[in-house]
């Protein structure tokens, strides 16, 4: 590999698989003047505490993925001093299984925890994904903590309550972009959480058990005067996402009043009959829906979602969880 050292004048991206073997000190990446993105995949093994044997470029590294992993201490802190080595990083996709959670839960209630906190100052966008699709990414939230720069967060999982998220956000009303594939709380709390998210623009969320009322009639909350949304108040496109194994359980009419109030945003009239798509202005209305589910056998709801489509509304039915795997 000595022989390529200084001669990667072209690669602007890197994945390294290991494969369970001990990684001895590779420099050979160390000069690449055009390599942005970084991909870890495979399991380490011999490292020692808060040391990564593979020199980069580390001012360069934009856009970092790591996946399939190792759950040991070592690897946890190393990888965590790997990250904190790359000042200038703007996306970063990491997916854990669930015995790398255990360890950094471990980790986070001993002394060596205290240490634990990364800080990545430019981030841009963070995906946090569960290997074996179970709960608990969520506790991996309590690692990072979300710069202003932070404008989308895509996350597998919640857990039962706000915690994590509340003290992940920094600055809450710069997200823009969340998706959520398994809501585990009560929609109080869900509810909490979107609470802080005022300049959010972009939400896709599916619920564990699957969608009901509760969860949609959050997103029809207005302040006191009835006209502006109390919760995300700026959105513009919103996806229901499907769950395996599990239907949803919302009502049509309430899915199709949802709609036509967030279609008309802060400039609801008292009848529907007299507003056109042009009475208020794009950046106050919902502009796209994604539904889990075909409205079927429900010709009232039907005409309803016919009128915001042919007013300029984008809806689309039925979307499925391959169409969520495919778009990942």
């Amino acid at each position: 590999m000595s022989l390529i050292r200084g001669r990667l004048p072209s690669l602007e991206s890197l994945h390294v698989r290991c494969i369970g073997e001990q990684l001895d000190e590779l420099d050979c990446f160390e000069f690449a003047p055009r390599l942005r993105t970084l991909t870890l995949s495979g399991e380490v093994r011999g490292l020692t505490l808060g040391r990564f044997p593979l020199k980069l470029p580390r001012d360069q590294i934009k856009h970092f993925r790591s996946y399939n992993n190792a759950e040991s201490s070592t690897y946890f802190s190393s990888c965590h001093n790997l990250l904190t080595g790359f000042p200038q990083l703007q996306t970063c996709r990491l997916s854990f299984h669930s015995q790398y959670i255990a360890t950094f839960l471990r980790l986070r209630h001993h002394p060596i925890g205290n240490n634990l906190h990364l800080s990545l100052p430019r981030l841009t966008e963070l995906e946090l994904e569960h290997t074996e699709r179970a709960s608990g990414i969520e506790a991996m939230l309590f690692w990072i903590k979300a710069p202003a720069t932070l404008r989308i967060l895509s996350i597998y999982s919640t857990g039962r309550n706000r915690t994590p998220f509340v003290e992940f956000f920094t600055y809450p009303e710069s997200l823009t972009s969340l998706t959520i594939h398994r809501v585990e709380m009560p929609p109080s709390e869900f509810r909490a959480v979107l609470a802080l998210l005022t300049g959010l623009y972009h939400l896709k969320f599916g619920v564990r058990t699957g969608l009901t009322n509760d969860y949609l009639e959050l997103l029809r909350a207005t302040v006191s005067d009835g006209f502006d949304f109390s919760i995300v108040p700026k959105l513009r496109s919103l996806a229901l996402l499907p769950v395996p194994s599990f239907s949803s359980l919302y009502d049509n009419d309430l899915l199709a009043n949802l709609l036509e109030d967030r279609w008309r945003g802060n400039c609801a009239t008292d009848s529907i009959s007299v507003y056109t798509s042009n009475d208020c202005p794009p950046s106050h209305r919902l502009l796209s829906v994604e539904l889990d589910r075909r409205i079927v056998n429900d010709s009232p709801v039907r005409n309803r979602l016919d009128r915001l489509r042919g007013e300029g509304m984008r809806i689309i039915e039925e979307m499925t969880c391959q169409d969520i795997v495919i778009a990942a």
